[in-house]
């Protein structure tokens, strides 16, 4: 709401600048949480990703997915595993490995700036040699 404001927009105007109707902005500034898909028109409105910055991995994974706009199931199919296992590694149960991690740092840093933790945390998950990849990557890491 504090960068609606300060650009002087009303409800409407920040609204359709964002693309989503004036009663899903109202109810986001209330606090109800977006869906995953609305979350890079956030991010551009805004200018920032409003989240909280996650401690975990799996935090860090689960705000990745939602700046891509992508659902659990759409981010599961991108990189070839299951909906259930993407769940798993965002409420922390479990860590992707090998194939799936190497799979996630690619996708992660196709999709523009990555998180530099997370993507160093896939790195070694991965079990890939460090140099040439983080080199190749480099220029999509950042801290977000």
């Amino acid at each position: 709401m504090r960068r609606r404001l300060e650009r002087g927009l009303v409800r409407a105007h920040a609204a359709r600048e964002m693309g989503v109707t004036r009663e899903a902005l109202t109810a986001w500034e209330a606090g109800r949480e977006p869906p995953d898909h609305f979350w890079p028109r956030i991010v551009g409105f805004l200018g920032y990703d409003p989240s909280i910055e996650a401690q975990t991995m799996g935090g860090r994974l689960a705000a990745a997915r939602r700046r891509l706009g992508l659902s659990a199931k759409a981010f599961a199919t991108a990189v070839r595993c299951h909906r259930e296992a993407i769940g798993s590694w965002e409420r922390n149960i479990s860590q992707p490995t090998g194939e799936h991690a190497k799979r996630l740092a690619i996708f992660l840093c196709s999709g523009g700036p990555v998180d530099a933790l997370l993507f160093s945390e896939l790195l070694a998950l991965s079990k890939l040699p460090s140099w040439p990849t983080a080199n190749l990557l480099a220029p999509h890491l950042t801290r977000l």
